[in-house]
């Protein structure tokens, strides 16, 4: 073995070795890595690695290498490089001195001519134990010939680009399974809360039935006054609950209860409603643009704003201010938003507060509140954003169709 031929077995045993260390990194980074270490070893300053698209007809480049950061070439057409398609499909390499005369490569010369490569070493990757790619080593200048430890060499990169490949898409097939069992527990969960929420809405159906017929005996034999008509407008919208639950928990989507709601309106309702449920030490301030409006079932936007209110009056357990604020936004969407100075929400916790059941109150909490929340806006075509800090208290803002039928946001 010559002094050259010594010299390279050895640049390419320390080139094996670095790529069996190759860090962990992103698919694109790792792939750009190990085309840089090839690079180096076989002296080839352009290397890229390219798969083949049968659904789209191309051949296209997903990592390149070179010394000055070139960009990434177009992909190729299937149908102008038959030949060199067949030849990658029929070799496990293709080495050639001259590609711009080599007629295996002469479907390529375009590109070849392109990008002033002269001498080519292309190693298929296989998958399955079929050819779903290349690893091209491409090198400018006077012809080369590869020798077989170099021909070796790049069929083991290209190895190595099959098991990365092979390892990115087990990745994202575990990440997809993860996600397909999240959300069947979700599916789970929601289901028993609908069951659930039945029962309650049967139950609580009869017991208001009770109490709507108590009352009109009350006010035929002229008893009650203002305590009367309030008790009277809280059981009509308990009734009203009790509809929308019942409809809720059969699966129902209807739209006949929405209308357009006013903003001047809006903040007479909620000003009422919040005043006789929220006391002191806590104070509810409306921040309501007049000319605003909702395209929504009322009685769920109620639900919606208390559900957002209880859990702004939670977080403040020693009382304090809580802002309602309604405000035209953009693209066919209002903005609701209810604003505390509470304790705020840790962020380990901030991608599960929308999840049934989840919730920091212990067992004075159901942990339906704001999946009810969003629920109730995804049904109307709207999205639900949320952001906290600990301490400084949370902003949970809802982006409300203004009108039907309203984009949906709900992706």
């Amino acid at each position: 073995m010559g002094e050259h031929s010594a010299i390279t077995q050895l640049n390419l045993t320390s080139a094996r070795l670095a790529l069996a260390r190759l860090p962990a990194a992103p698919m694109g980074e790792a792939l750009r890595c190990a085309c840089k270490i090839s690079s180096q070893a076989l002296d080839t300053p352009r290397v890229g690695v390219w798969l083949f698209e049968p659904e789209l007809k191309q051949l296209r480049c997903i990592a390149l290498y070179t010394p000055d950061n070139r960009p990434v070439p177009k992909p190729l057409r299937m149908e102008d490089i038959p030949r060199y398609t067949a030849a990658i499909h029929e070799q496990r390499f293709l080495a050639t001195s001259d590609a711009q005369r080599d007629p295996l490569t002469r479907d390529v010369r375009e590109y070849v001519a392109a990008w002033d490569v002269r001498s080519m070493l292309d190693a298929a990757i296989y998958r399955g134990g079929d050819v779903v790619g290349v690893v091209c080593h491409e090198r400018p200048g006077p012809v080369r010939e590869f020798k077989d430890s170099e021909c070796e060499f790049a069929v083991s990169v290209a190895d190595i680009v099959a098991y990365l490949l092979e390892a990115d898409q087990r990745i994202a097939l575990e990440r997809q399974v993860h996600g397909l069992e999240v959300k069947l527990k979700d599916t789970q969960r929601i289901e028993a809360v609908s069951r659930f929420a039945a029962g309650i809405a049967h139950d609580l159906g009869n017991l208001l039935t009770v109490v709507t017929t108590g009352l009109e005996v009350l006010e035929r034999q002229g008893r009650g006054g203002e305590v009367l008509q309030m008790i009277r407008e809280a059981t009509a919208h308990g009734s009203a609950l009790t509809r929308q639950l019942s409809h809720l928990t059969r699966g129902g989507k209807s739209d006949k209860d929405r209308q357009v709601l006013r903003g001047r309106d809006l903040r007479e309702t909620w000003g009422t409603l919040l005043g006789s449920m929220v006391k002191a030490p806590w104070t509810v301030t409306l921040d309501v643009d007049p000319e605003a409006q909702i395209w929504a079932d009322a009685v769920q936007l109620e639900q919606v704003v208390l559900n957002l209110v209880f859990n702004a009056r939670d977080a403040m357990k020693q009382g304090g201010p809580i802002l309602v604020r309604l405000r035209k936004h953009d693209a066919g969407f209002a903005r609701v938003e209810v604003v505390d100075t509470g304790v705020g929400i840790p962020p380990e916790n901030l991608a599960d507060v929308f999840a049934p059941y989840f919730t920091t109150k212990g067992e004075q909490g159901t942990g339906l509140g704001l999946s009810t929340v969003q629920f109730l806006v995804h049904e109307h075509g709207g999205r639900v954003d949320l952001s906290s800090a600990v301490g400084d208290g949370t902003t949970v803002s809802v982006y409300w169709p203004v009108a039907p039928p309203g984009p949906s946001l709900t992706a």
